[in-house]
């Protein structure tokens, strides 16, 4: 597909994603979990635990599996399910997770990271509890 065929077919709904995908230039690059940040209430989270890095993400979510607490929304199940197989996404480069510029989308409260995890929240957290503090991401730069 041109570029041009494959920005036809987007859906209307990803407009503002597609129009800040196309001003950035993409690299594939390694990112530590203390620049990422998640989408305020990725998977159904409670936002404040995702207001800061990964890592403070993570750090809640931890928190609340050692107290027996299953947290709420689909994030509990898609984690779990991407812990089982951490190691095959981190090793496919199909399946890395996709940064824009911090401040992209992430707005106060949230804390400005280097960059926003704009799609695989739920996947940079299960490398995140799986112990990886850093992983491989398409990371988009202004020109």
């Amino acid at each position: 597909m041109t570029e041009f065929d494959l920005d036809k077919s987007i859906s209307p709904n990803w407009s503002p994603r597609l129009k800040k995908y196309n001003e950035l230039v993409w690299c594939l690059e390694e990112c530590s979990i203390d620049d990422l940040g998640v989408w305020c209430g990725a998977g159904e989270l409670p936002e404040e635990w995702c207001i800061g890095s990964v890592r403070d993400t993570v750090r809640c979510i931890g928190q609340a599996l050692k107290e027996g607490k299953r947290f709420p929304g689909r994030a509990f199940d898609n984690v779990s399910g991407i812990v089982k197989v951490v190691d095959i996404i981190l090793n496919s480069q199909l399946l890395a997770p996709i940064v824009v510029p911090g401040g992209t989308w992430r707005q106060p409260p949230c804390l400005k990271m280097k960059g926003d995890i704009d799609d695989g929240c739920m996947r940079v957290i299960g490398f995140a509890l799986s112990g990886h503090e850093k992983l491989k991401a398409y990371v988009g730069k202004s020109k």
